[in-house]
Parts: C-alpha cells; structure tokens; sequence
C-alpha cells in the first residue's frame, strides 16, 4: 500500500515537474524573445488572476463531483447569480465588501435549496437525468436574470481604493486586479485548509473516495452533500462578485465560464481538486499569453491544452486510472 502510495507521489511529482519545465521552456524561448520584460510580467499577473478565477469555479464543480457523481451544468448560471446578487447589493448600500459577503452566501443557500428539492429526488438515477435537470435550470436561472435585471449589459463599479493602478517593479498594475489576485489566493487557500485539516474535510475526501466504505463507518455522507452544494456554488457566486467589476454583468456571462470549468476538471482530473487548481492556473496564463503570441488561437488554447492532456494522460494530469 505504501508503495502504491510512493508511486502515485513520484508520478505527481514528475507531472508537476513537466508542467514547469513546459513553462519555462514557453517563458525563456517563446515569450521574452517576443515581448518586453514588463509586458510578460503584466500578462503573467493577469493569467494568474484569471487562473485563480477558474481554480475557484472548478474546485467548486469538481468538489460536488467527486461526492454526489453530479454534472451540474448550472455552476455558471449559479456563477452569474452570484454577480447580479452583488451587484445589487452594491447599487443598494455602495458597500463593495457587503455584496462580496452577502452575494456567495445568497447562492449557497440558493444552491442547498435547489440540491434539496431537484437533485436529492435524482440521486441513484441515470447521470442523464441530472444532465437533463441542470441544463433545465441554466434555461430557468437564465431566464428569470433577464426579467429581474434585463439583458443589458451592466457595468459593476470597483471599490474606492482599488479603481486606479498599483506601482509594481517596472510596472503599473491595475490595484482591482492585484486584489483579485490575492483574493483567490487566500480563498484556493481556505479551500485546501478545510478539505485537508479539518474534520469535515476529512469526511468529504473520505466520501469522494469511496462512498460505501465511509458508509460503513457509521457516517451518513448523504446528510453532507446539501452543505457540499451550498458550499460550492457559493464559491462560485463570490468568483461572480470578483469578475464583475472586471468583466460586464449579463444574463449570459456564465455560458463560457462552464464551458472552461469542465475543461479545466478534465485536464486536472475527474474529481481531483489539486489537478483542477494546477489546470485552472496552466490554462489561465496559457490563455494571457496567447492573447498577445497567437491572437488567432486564443479562443482555442484550452481545447488544444484539453486534446493534448487526454491524448498523453487520459485521466487528466492529476487524476486516478480508474474514473468512477
């Protein structure tokens, strides 16, 4: 057992290392031949921000994965409620901070109160009717966005404190973007805190790992899985908050970001959190570079990263041989 253990570490280890190698090789022979110092640290940082943005959103979705064997197509929806809910909040008190407190924990409940009454009757069914059910509240959130907010396109304003830039070395970077930053840094961190240190976390990777086993200990994982929803929906509608001063708020503003989420669970691994956080940050800064390397595959780079992961390593870079 130990040795299995060994090898899955080394053969962890060695992923890791070629992803760096990979970057470093992108970095010294592809980037900085083609662009400035400062270009490629200011695209570094926007990749990063992006990167954490998607570590954020797909923890989430893997999480609730990896327990309840769940597709939730409606993490964007959920994603992009988590936006307007700030947003509203923000044009209401003109309190940033409150609408990225109040926002995420609207959407949990909102998330706990779907999972209780739409999913809970549909566990042990075909995954199909999951499917079916989620795409059905993409359809519902959707559209109930656009008749309480409309289809306009709306813009969240910054923070006061962070609308303007931040003078780094060489460089002047945009202070909401640092903040973004350090915000999915401390949030991936309290992520990994929970699942690895405490006794709730201990329970959850026990039920993602082997559902009857923790069973048979005595533990009702089931009593778990609407707190898991909650909680993971949740971090999407705070990564909803984030983006929005960022990115414009409108009724279809989680379409693409699932799409990404998926690719990035994949890539990672089905169910593997640490293989979705390293996929979530290779393809955000692949994507920041592409921007200005190759323009014309921007749009693309997550898909060829995607094909040329599941060629090489089917279960994705972080992920187990046998997928559930």
């Amino acid at each position: 057992m130990g040795g299995l253990k060994n090898k899955k570490i080394l053969l962890n280890t060695a992923i890791l290392a070629g992803v760096c190698v990979g970057l470093v090789w992108l970095i010294f022979y592809q980037i900085l031949p083609k662009m400035t110092i400062r270009i490629a640290v200011k695209q570094l940082l926007n990749g990063l921000t992006l990167g954490l943005m998607y570590v954020i959103i797909a923890s989430g979705l893997s999480l609730i994965f990896g327990l309840m064997e769940v597709i939730n197509f409606a993490h964007g929806a959920l994603y992009m409620l988590g936006a307007y809910f700030g947003l509203t909040f923000f044009k209401l008190t003109g309190n940033f901070w409150l609408s990225l407190l109040v926002a995420p924990i609207i959407v949990g409940i909102v998330g706990m109160m779907l999972e209780y009454s739409t999913f809970r009757p549909l566990y042990g069914r075909s995954p199909l009717y999951h499917i079916l059910l989620t795409f059905g509240l993409v359809l519902i959130i959707g559209n109930a966005a656009e008749i309480v907010w409309g289809k306009a396109y709306h813009i969240f304003p910054r923070p006061k404190g962070f609308d303007g830039m931040v003078q780094l070395p060489g460089i002047a970077y945009s202070a909401y973007r640092l903040f973004v930053l350090v915000v999915g840094v401390c949030i991936s961190v309290f992520f990994w805190f929970m699942l690895k240190k405490t006794r709730f976390g201990l329970i959850i990777r026990a039920g993602t790992h082997n559902r009857e086993i923790t069973s048979a200990f005595g533990i009702d994982i089931s009593r778990y899985f609407t707190a898991i929803f909650g909680f993971g929906v949740a971090i999407a509608g705070a990564a909803g908050v984030l983006m929005g001063p960022i990115l414009s708020v409108h009724p279809h503003m989680g379409d693409g970001i699932i799409i990404t989420a998926f690719i990035v669970v994949v890539v990672g691994g089905l169910g593997s959190l640490s293989g979705a956080a390293l996929a979530g940050i290779l393809i955000g800064v692949l994507e920041s570079f592409s921007v200005i390397l190759f323009p014309a595959f921007t749009g693309a780079m997550m898909y060829m990263v995607m094909v040329i992961v599941l060629l090489v390593r089917p279960q994705g870079l972080l992920g187990t041989e046998e997928i559930r």
